[in-house]
């Protein structure tokens, strides 16, 4: 097991590359996020064989990881290439996922500055997030941790029947 962060005080995240038998709780993660239709580009929910092609496809450079408190997996957060071709190589997506009972704790900027220290030392220069319009909360979190909006494709999700603005959000490291 790869670690990242020390353990510290109870309240303290460690890091972790995400590890095949963590997938029942980041499948259990994902999919609360899909119920709440702010946050993924899935509109019903994942199955485990998806989640394990997800941990399956992840490399050193652009892992999955998890996040947890007291031994319990309760984040998820990822790089993937963005836009998948060499002209790109020194971009990146991130994802960030926590459990409800974790949300406006913390988490998910602690994540997102692990994530660009990461980054960094890979020789990454720029960090993308897409995020839906509607999801307040999202854009707060990425533009309370330097994000900038970059772009805005309008309407361009379509979720029960509703259209969607997806803003990319992006910030150099």
């Amino acid at each position: 097991m790869t670690t990242f962060s020390k353990k510290g005080a109870a309240n303290a995240p460690f890091f972790r590359v995400a590890e095949l038998d963590d997938a029942p709780e980041i499948l259990e993660i994902y999919n609360d996020a899909v119920h709440t239709r702010k946050s993924c580009g899935h509109t019903s929910e994942v199955t485990l064989i998806t989640v394990i092609d997800w941990l399956e496809s992840s490399r050193d450079k652009r892992p999955m990881w998890v996040a947890e408190l007291s031994k319990e997996v309760v984040a998820w957060f990822a790089v993937e290439d963005f836009y998948g071709l060499p002209a790109f190589d020194r971009a990146v997506e991130v994802s960030v996922y926590v459990s409800k009972p974790h949300q406006r704790k913390g988490l998910a900027t602690k994540a997102l500055t692990f994530v660009s220290a990461f980054l960094d030392c890979i020789s990454v220069s720029h960090i993308v997030a897409c995020i839906y319009g509607h999801n307040t909360e999202s854009i707060n979190l990425f533009s309370k941790n330097g994000y900038q909006q970059w772009g805005r494709l309008p309407k361009i999700a379509s979720i029960d029947s509703k259209q969607y603005d997806l803003l990319i959000l992006g910030k150099r490291i």
